[in-house]
């Protein structure tokens, strides 16, 4: 059955929420029509953003330019987000931030890492030990078991592949309601996309909707994958709405 990443019934019933990621400017001027858009959807939620430095060092030498970092500006005049976190350019200020975050037992943490996503899983359990933990994850290979406790801390996951490889490394080891496609990446370009993940897919392959995504959507771009095996398309930047409308048939169908 189908189900939202985060339950419904713990958005309604919650009253603030972290997301964590580590941002340069250029991220966040996309990630907050995103942000801007959930505080719109869940007006009673307080957004807090933890903003992880991932040039944090002990070199006292360099705290004066990570504390200038212009992203800090955009932030601060963001009126959708409550509080944000923004000393973590040392070990010291970062093990503070931690202890501050976890006075606030947050009820929903999602981690936005995309850069050692095993590191964030574990830094959001800590910072929410009882609460729902959201996170990203890469395909597990055999170097990839090493981070298997990691992630078994999330309670909800989204796994990111950034090649043929990695896609058709996660499709054998898990299984999928929703595959969303960038058709760009090398080896999923061709006619033979859906099938050839398709056919990686164990277990009731013919379940799993698979979604070609690009930029430049059309009703060209949507014939020509839905003609090849792609259950649907989907235009970027992806929108709550779109991919709403994606879940619902199934969540439906199975309800009845």
């Amino acid at each position: 059955m189908n189900v939202p990443l985060i339950p419904s019934d713990l958005l309604k019933k919650s009253d603030k929420i972290l997301f964590i990621a580590h941002l340069a400017l250029g991220d966040y001027t996309y990630l907050q029509n995103c942000f801007q858009a959930f505080a719109r959807a869940y007006p009673h939620l307080k957004l807090h953003l933890w903003v992880d430095e991932v040039r944090r060092t002990s070199d006292a030498s360099q705290w004066p330019h990570l504390k200038k970092n212009v992203l800090y500006d955009w932030l601060d005049a963001c009126d959708f987000i409550d509080k944000v976190y923004k000393q973590n350019y040392s070990p010291e200020l970062f093990q503070e931030s931690i202890r501050e975050a976890r006075q606030e037992q947050y009820p929903i943490v999602v981690s936005l890492g995309t850069l050692r996503p095993h590191f964030y899983a574990d830094l959001a359990r800590e910072i929410s030990p009882h609460g729902f933990v959201f996170g990203l994850k890469k395909p597990q290979g055999l170097q990839g078991l090493l981070h298997w406790f990691s992630y078994r801390k999330l309670d909800a996951s989204l796994v990111l592949a950034q090649d043929l490889a990695e896609a058709l490394a996660a499709l054998d080891q898990d299984v999928y309601d929703l595959v969303l496609v960038d058709t760009t990446l090398d080896g999923l370009s061709g006619d033979d996309a859906a099938n050839v993940l398709r056919a990686r897919i164990a277990r009731n392959p013919g379940a799993a909707r698979l979604v070609a995504t690009t930029s430049q959507h059309s009703k060209d771009f949507h014939a020509a994958k839905t003609a090849i095996g792609f259950n649907a398309t989907l235009a970027k930047p992806f929108r709550r709405e779109t991919l709403g409308e994606l879940l619902r048939p199934r969540a439906t169908a199975e309800a009845g």
